[in-house]
Formats: C-alpha cells, sequence, structure tokens
C-alpha cells in the first residue's frame, strides 16, 4: 500500500512539474506574440495608425534591459487588447536612439493621443502600472517625432500635460501576478552605456590604427623595392658606357679627312723606313 502512495504521489509531482513547465512556455510564447518588434521601416506605420502603445528602447547588452523584459512580457500579457507594445533595439538601428531622445537603457515610453510620455519611475510591475492609470498625467510630454512634422490642429497640438486617464483595468487573477523588481541606478546605467560607447570608439581607433600601420609597410616595402631597382641599374658594368661615351668622337675621327692623311702619312713613313734600310745594306755588300 505504501508502495502504492509513493507511485502516486511521484505521478501527481511529476505532472505538477511539467503543467508549471508547460504554463511558462504557453506564457513566453503569448507574451512574444503581444509584443511588436520595431524598426525604422515599421514604427511609423504603427505608431502612426493610432491606438496606444507601450514602447521599450533597450539594448541587448544591457543587464538592466534583460531584467526588465519578464516585466515588459508580463505587461504585455495582462494589458493585451487595451494597448500595444513595442520595442525597439536601439543598438541594431541607432537612428531610433536619436530620434526618440534615448539617453538610458532601457527607456519606457507611453504614446497616446500623438504624445509621448516617459516613464522615471521604478520599474516594477505595480510602479509602471500606476504610472500607465494616471501617473502619466503628471509627466511633461513631447509630440511623437516625426521625420516630417505634419500640420496639426491648434487645440491638438499643444505639448504639455493632459488630465486624461486610461482606463486600465485588471481581473483579481491578474493582480496576483503584480510583484516588485529591484531598484535601478540610472546613473550606473549611463556610466555602462558610456563605457559601451568608448569600447566601440577604441576597437574602431585599434582597427584604424592596424590599417594605417599595414598601409605604412607597404609603402615601405614599395620604396625598398624602387631602391633596388635603382641599385641594380647603376651597377651595370660601364664598358658600354664608356664606349659608347667615345663612339661619337671615333666616329667624327673616322668620318674626318685628317684620318686619311694621317693614314697616308704613317704608309709613306713606313715605305721610306724600309727603302732606306735595304740600301745601305746593299752598300755594306758593295764594300766587301
Amino acid at each position: 500500500m505504501k508502495r502504492i502512495n509513493l507511485i502516486i504521489g511521484i505521478l501527481v509531482l511529476m505532472t505538477t512539474v511539467f503543467a508549471g513547465i508547460s504554463t511558462a512556455h504557453n506564457a513566453s510564447q503569448q507574451a512574444e506574440n503581444s509584443i511588436t518588434t520595431l524598426d525604422s521601416s515599421n514604427i511609423d506605420r504603427y505608431l502612426t495608425a493610432g491606438g496606444i502603445w507601450f514602447l521599450k528602447f533597450y539594448a541587448p547588452w544591457c543587464k538592466h534591459s534583460k531584467s526588465f523584459q519578464p516585466i515588459f512580457e508580463e505587461l504585455s500579457i495582462l494589458l493585451k487588447g487595451q494597448m500595444n507594445f513595442g520595442q525597439i533595439d536601439c543598438i541594431s538601428d541607432p537612428a531610433l536612439l536619436h530620434r526618440f531622445g534615448i539617453k538610458a537603457y532601457p527607456t519606457i515610453k507611453l504614446l497616446y493621443e500623438g504624445n509621448m510620455y516617459e516613464f522615471r519611475g521604478e520599474r516594477t510591475l505595480q510602479s509602471i502600472l500606476v504610472f500607465l492609470r494616471s501617473g502619466f498625467k503628471e509627466v511633461y510630454n513631447t509630440p511623437y517625432p516625426y521625420i516630417q512634422q505634419p500640420t496639426l490642429p491648434t487645440d491638438t497640438a499643444n505639448a504639455g500635460q493632459t488630465n486624461t486617464n486610461l482606463d486600465i483595468k485588471l481581473n483579481n487573477n491578474d493582480k496576483q501576478h503584480i510583484y516588485e523588481d529591484q531598484d535601478h541606478d540610472e546613473e550606473a546605467e549611463r556610466l555602462e552605456y558610456e563605457k559601451y560607447i568608448e569600447k566601440e570608439i577604441a576597437q574602431k581607433q585599434k582597427e584604424a590604427d592596424m590599417k594605417k600601420i599595414e598601409e605604412q609597410k607597404e609603402k615601405q616595402q614599395q620604396r625598398l623595392a624602387r631602391k633596388v631597382i635603382d641599385l641594380e641599374e647603376s651597377v651595370k658594368p660601364t664598358t658600354n658606357n664608356t664606349r659608347s661615351s667615345f663612339q661619337p668622337i671615333l666616329d667624327s675621327i673616322t668620318d674626318s679627312k685628317l684620318s686619311y692623311a694621317v693614314f697616308g702619312g704613317l704608309i709613306t713613313g713606313c715605305a721610306f723606313l724600309i727603302r732606306k734600310r735595304f740600301f745601305k745594306k746593299n752598300k755594306f755588300m758593295k764594300i766587301a
């Protein structure tokens, strides 16, 4: 009997564990389906089509963005059908970072009736729900940053504060999911972002320096190759050069009449010496 009870207990425990895993997976899948990924190619099409949008501007490397993700997913499930949820990766799309004035990660903004309201409180589910119900009224709002500002009627183009509350409803089961999150340090976030930017700049500078060094090495090799070629040209045999330098003189002597006179004189002199020697020999022979 005890063995049967033990087996039943194990089966119940396994069923509970599998049910919890399945529920968590379904919740994650549901949250993923409720959150729209926005970038420069589609953000205006979605955000200007109407409706209320709750936006998260984040960086994938930011630990605060990662810790806020479960809360953001929880909100997308709790408030599904009451507002839209969008997330923007500012690292992949830095143009939106400058356009929406993002200075820290994550930055949370509410888009309501054409105006942007930035949430600056504790990033907890409870604090955000208070902000969405009525807290956003106390925040100075700015108009939606159109790339080309449309012409709005005077009564809707005024930026500032609003007295309108959002009608956000939660049932009792949803309220059980509200929990407190860890406090965040905006100064630490700013320092972390600056550290990331400095790292990116240092990496680019390093790449530029390496490229410059490679270019200098290549130029140095080219200069060395030119010097070798010049040296080879300078040490070639000089006989041809010497001969070529005297060649014009030789040619001029050969072509001139003086060369013929000298040549004729040499022949005449040689003939005279031979004749004189011959007659002298004959004279001695007669005396003898």
